[in-house]
Formats: structure tokens, sequence, C-alpha cells
């Protein structure tokens, strides 16, 4: 009608987009290929993602990256918002959203972290942090 169709989608409820850049086909509306990044949206944060304010007080505790060996695939900040996603929702590891690292990789950055004792160094630290903030 007003030159714009609105296309529905399962995950972000709808765009609406312009029709001359929208193919109809059997009722199913498909976005020009020229238009998609156009139309894009930046994937919203995990709810257990750090916020760009916390990451500076918790990236001091993680392990820097070894001088003479091959740099990481995956960088540090990747790596912890999967080990929290899996502990604050308890799905498999096997289940970990595709957002994330590999699996293997992300289990294994979570047994040396517990092992060498970063948890609870940062968990103390943030904590002594906030008392300080607080006055306390």
């Amino acid at each position: 009608r007003n030159g714009f169709v609105w296309i529905a989608d399962g995950v972000s409820g709808g765009s609406l987009v312009r029709s001359r850049d929208v193919c109809m086909s059997s009722e199913v509306a498909h976005v020009d290929p020229a238009t998609r990044p156009q139309l894009a949206r930046p994937s919203q944060p995990y709810a257990t993602r750090p916020t760009n304010a916390e990451w500076p007080l918790v990236a001091p505790f993680l392990p820097p990256p070894a001088p003479f060996r091959r740099p990481r695939r995956w960088p540090m900040r990747a790596v912890l918002d999967g080990i929290l996603s899996v502990l604050r929702t308890g799905c498999a590891w096997r289940h970990l959203p595709r957002d994330f690292p590999p699996w293997p990789t992300t289990l294994r950055w979570l047994l040396r972290l517990a092992r060498t004792g970063t948890f609870e160094r940062s968990a103390h630290a943030l904590a002594m942090a906030d008392r300080e903030r607080t006055g306390r």
C-alpha cells in the first residue's frame, strides 16, 4: 500500500522493509540479498555476559597469552561469556550456543581457571571494589 512490507520472522518479530526490496511468492517474503546488510540487526548480548563496565575489573585475573606460543583462536571475553552462560543456564556443554567458542574449548578453560583459583580471586576483588564503592 504505502511502499513498505512487514516481514515476520520467529526471532525478532519482524521488520518493515521497502516493498521494492522484497519478492513475494506464495505468501512468503524474501529479502533481496543486496538489501540484507542494511536490514541486519546487531545481536543482543546474553544476560550472563559481563558489561563493558565490569569487564576491566575481571580481565586482569585472566591469564595473559603465552609469549612464545601460537595466538589464541578465541578471545578470553568470549570464553568467559560461554562459561558464565553454561553456569547460569545449566545447559549441557554440548548445547552451548554457537555464539560462543566450541564447547570443548570453553570447558577446558573453565577447568583451568577453576584449578588456578581465578574465580575466587576475581570474586573477592569484585566484592572489595563494591564495598569501597558503598563506603564500607
